[in-house]
């Protein structure tokens, strides 16, 4: 290793779209399904999906949600946000309740049986998320985690309007 290699790389314009090892969409999703290989063997093991994972793990920091709230929190379609919900609610999960302060809408709380599951499967998690830490560094791990989180509150404001929901591949 040289000593630039350590040293952070300074792109130019011309460098960033050419390359998809360098394209930060590119790099982001891949991280994603690197990280995900740890995950997805303990949630398919008990029997749910990872968007269902994701809407569970969602409403236990919070009481009710809309439909589109969870959607968003999520990154899922909404389309597909209604089949999850649906499949979630049919298994004692979750239940679907008329918003008081406005009747056309719907609100989405986990249920007894759902926080039950979700407390009883999190020692299980935090195992796995222990070996993430234990492989890649604990300091690497809040860094890397300090440095997305700041990427989201930097880049949301500048998203524009139009931009699509995410793919429905999750």
């Amino acid at each position: 290793m040289n000593k630039d290699d350590n040293e952070t790389q300074v792109l130019s314009a011309a460098d960033i779209p050419m390359s998809t090892d360098r394209a930060l969409p590119m790099v982001l999703l891949q991280s994603r399904e690197v990280v995900m290989a740890y995950f997805r063997p303990f949630i398919h093991s008990h029997g749910f999906t990872e968007q269902q994972w994701r809407v569970l793990r969602t409403l236990m920091e919070y009481d009710a949600m809309k439909p589109a709230e969870i959607a968003t929190a999520c990154c899922i379609m909404r389309p597909s946000m209604s089949r999850i919900l649906k499949t979630l609610e049919e298994k004692g999960f979750v239940t679907r309740d008329q918003d008081e302060r406005d009747g056309r809408s719907m609100l989405i709380s986990i249920t007894a049986l759902g926080r039950k599951t979700i407390k009883d499967l999190i020692p299980e998690s935090e195992r796995i998320y222990k070996k993430i830490i234990d492989e890649y560094g604990e300091d690497q791990f809040h860094k890397l985690l300090a440095l997305l989180t700041q990427l989201i509150e930097d880049l949301t404001p500048e998203m524009p309007d139009d931009v699509p929901e995410p793919d429905a591949a999750d």
